[in-house]
């Protein structure tokens, strides 16, 4: 989990760019409320999608899998 500090240089590369996207991009209105695509087909379709949250990998039920495989 990200603490609320500034990105730092001892900070490794992902966790700068999540630090930037889960702050900046994340809080700017138009990002927040933009559909995707299969978002629109499937509402359209007469359908119900549960699409998780932006930037939380963590709530993905896979990942545990995926991180189980490539160790």
């Amino acid at each position: 989990m990200l603490n609320q500090r500034h990105p730092a240089s001892t900070w490794r590369r992902n966790h700068s760019k999540t630090c930037c996207w889960s702050r900046i991009l994340s809080l700017q209105s138009d990002f927040v409320s933009e559909q995707l695509l299969l978002q629109t087909i499937v509402k359209d379709s007469g359908h119900v999608c549960l699409f998780l949250p932006k930037f939380h990998c963590e709530l993905n039920p896979i990942e545990p899998f995926w991180s189980y495989v490539k160790s």
